[in-house]
C-alpha cells in the first residue's frame, strides 16, 4: 500500500533507513547533496560490499547557479540546447568549489568531522558513486531500494520524473490516478513540447493534477492559463464568467461577436486583462499558504515567540522581521541609486495591482 510521507505525521528518514537495513543497494536522485546530512544513512550503506551491484548510485541534479536559473525561468523558448564539453568542465569545476564551500559552513563539530570522514571512505571503497545531472535542472527526490527478494526486489519511496525527460518515458507510464508537478511555472509555455507530453498523459488517464509553486504568475495571466490548460479544457464549462470584460464590452452578447468561444470557459478568461476576473478565476483552483497564514493558524507561541512543534517535540521558531528606517544623504539624480527614487519608479510601483 502506498504511504506518503509528509514529514509531520508520516517521517521520511525512518522510513527510508529501515527499507536500506534490508537492501544491499539503492538509487537515489537528489536536487542537492548537503555533505554532512548523509551522515543520516550513511551507516546502512557502510555494511554493503561496494562495487558494481552493492553500492548506491547517487544522482544530484540542481547544478545551475542562481543567475542562469532565473535566465531560464524568465525564458518563454523550450531549454534544448546541447551541452558541450567545455562548459561541462566548467559545470563540473563549480560544482566541485560549492562542495568545498559547504565545509566552511557553521562551527565544525566531532560528529560533522566522523561524517565526512566515512563519506570519504565510502566514496573511496564505491560503496557511494555520486554524479551529476548536467544538461537540465533535476528536480527531484527519489528513493531506490534494492534487495534479494524474489517478490518484493526494489522498494521505491518516491516515484518523481524530470520535465526534462517527460517527452521520452511519461508517455510509457502506467495510469497513475494523481499526477503532482512541481515548479509548475515552468510549464507556462504551452508551445512546448513538454507541457504537450503532460497535458496528453493528464487526459488520456483521467489523472487528478496538483501544482505546486511560490511563484504561479510572471508576466502576464497567461501564465496561469497555462497551468491550468494543462488539466482544463479551453471550452469547458467552468460555471463562471468573466464578469469584469463582460461589463466592459457591453454584454455577453458582445462578448460572443467578438470573441468566439464559450462565455463560461478558460479561453474566456484568458481574454480579460482584469485582474479581479482572475482573482475570482484561481479562487476555485488555488490554495495559498503565506507565512502570516501559518502562523495565525498552527504556530504556537511562548516567552521566546511563534513557533511550530513537530511531532517529535521539536520547535522552529519563525524569525522576527523587526524594520528599521536607513537615513541617508540626498542622492543626485544622475546616480545609480538616485534613479530608483525617480518619480516615474516610484508610481509604477504605486501602480502595481498584483504581487508577482
Amino acid at each position: 500500500m502506498p504511504k506518503i510521507f509528509d514529514n509531520i505525521e508520516q517521517a521520511l528518514l525512518p522510513a527510508l533507513r529501515e527499507t536500506l537495513t534490508v537492501g544491499h543497494r539503492a538509487d537515489f536522485c537528489v536536487g542537492y547533496f548537503n555533505l554532512r546530512g548523509w551522515r543520516h544513512v550513511a551507516d546502512c550503506v557502510d555494511s554493503w560490499a561496494g562495487g558494481e551491484g552493492d553500492c548506491c548510485r547517487l544522482l544530484v541534479g540542481m547544478q545551475i547557479a542562481p543567475g542562469e536559473e532565473l535566465r531560464r525561468a524568465l525564458s518563454h523558448t523550450e531549454q534544448d540546447e546541447a551541452l558541450d564539453n567545455q562548459t561541462a568542465l566548467r559545470q563540473k569545476r563549480r560544482i566541485a568549489e560549492d562542495f568545498r564551500r559547504q565545509l566552511t559552513f557553521g562551527v565544525p563539530t566531532n560528529i560533522d568531522e566522523f561524517a565526512l570522514q566515512q563519506l570519504s571512505a565510502q566514496l573511496k571503497g564505491k560503496k557511494l558513486v555520486v554524479k551529476v545531472y548536467l544538461p537540465h535542472p533535476l528536480h527531484a527526490k527519489l528513493y531506490l531500494a534494492h534487495r534479494r527478494d524474489a517478490n518484493n526486489p526494489m522498494t521505491g519511496v518516491a516515484r518523481v520524473l524530470s520535465l526534462s525527460k517527460v517527452q521520452t518515458e511519461l508517455p510509457e507510464f502506467r495510469r497513475h490516478r494523481v499526477v503532482l508537478i512541481d515548479e509548475s511555472h515552468n510549464l507556462r509555455n504551452r508551445e512546448g513540447k513538454r507541457w504537450a507530453a503532460i497535458r496528453d498523459y493528464i487526459t488520456r488517464n483521467d489523472s487528478r493534477c496538483i501544482l505546486l509553486s511560490a511563484t504561479p504568475y510572471n508576466k502576464s495571466y497567461q501564465d496561469l492559463a497555462a497551468q491550468l490548460g494543462l488539466f482544463i479544457k479551453e471550452d469547458a464549462d467552468l460555471g463562471m464568467r468573466p464578469e469584469r470584460l463582460i461589463e466592459q464590452l457591453g454584454g455577453e452578447q458582445n462578448f460572443a461577436l467578438r470573441h468566439q468561444c464559450p462565455v463560461r470557459s478558460l479561453a474566456a478568461f484568458e481574454k480579460s486583462p482584469d485582474p479581479d476576473d482572475w482573482r475570482d478565476l484561481m479562487r476555485l483552483y488555488l490554495v495559498r499558504r503565506t507565512r502570516s497564514f501559518i502562523m495565525q493558524n498552527y504556530a504556537k507561541t511562548d516567552a521566546r515567540g511563534r513557533y511550530l512543534e513537530f511531532p517529535d517535540g521539536s520547535k522552529s521558531y519563525f524569525p522576527k522581521r523587526v524594520p528599521k528606517s536607513a537615513t541617508f544623504a540626498s542622492i543626485d539624480a544622475d546616480d545609480p541609486y538616485g534613479r530608483l527614487y525617480a518619480s516615474p519608479v516610484v508610481n509604477a510601483i504605486n501602480g502595481l495591482v498584483l504581487p508577482r
